[in-house]
């Protein structure tokens, strides 16, 4: 309930705040608030450029038109500013893996800033990660696709990852560790 107060307080601190959402509850009021709280970013959960695929990856019929909805909403509120940034955030896996052209097009359509692409994790639950990450069967397509992420971010600003993120893309979808360190936990205040 607090949460528009706390992203306030951070930004008046001189912190750099950002909100991850589902985006199911941006209505006209808390559009507004999260707008008065100076917010630097806003990600949005957005697994699929049709509702059909988005709907049935997260199992909740409606959350495609609810989330576009939100969103377009957020971005005339914001009247052009240039904050707070919008990114959609894409989970790719088997299901999804051919909707990243598509996020880029339904991004561009709704004025959306930017979109990031993640690939799916699996968790080891303690197990040694080799135990769980076994070659995907989608793999060999999921690095065709990755390899057009690369490109389609050479010729497309809405592209919100690295070069070299992009890269560690394939070695997940083959079920290899990225070799990267997250200091995340060194940098970064999170508030669940």
């Amino acid at each position: 309930k607090d949460l528009m107060d706390i992203l306030g307080t951070a930004n008046d601190l001189g912190m750099v705040t950002h909100l991850n959402t589902n985006g199911h509850f941006l209505d006209d009021a808390r559009c507004r608030a999260l707008l008065d709280t100076g917010v630097d970013s806003v990600n949005v959960s957005l697994d699929g450029s049709v509702a059909e695929v988005h709907d049935r990856i997260r199992g909740i019929p409606g959350s495609f038109d609810r989330i576009r909805e939100g969103v377009t909403r957020l971005l005339k509120l914001r009247r052009g500013a240039l904050r707070p940034r919008v990114t959609f955030v894409t989970v790719l896996g088997m299901d999804n893996l051919d909707h990243a052209r598509g996020m880029l097009d339904l991004a561009g359509s709704l004025g959306v800033d930017r979109v990031g692409f993640i690939p799916l994790h699996e968790y080891s639950d303690g197990r040694p990660l080799e135990a769980i990450l076994a070659r995907r069967r989608y793999a060999a397509k999921a690095g065709e696709v990755t390899r057009a992420l690369r490109d389609m971010r050479a010729g497309n600003d809405l592209v919100d990852n690295s070069d070299a993120y992009l890269e560690l893309f394939e070695r997940c979808f083959q079920g290899e560790p990225s070799g990267l360190r997250c200091y995340a936990p060194y940098t970064s205040l999170v508030v669940d």
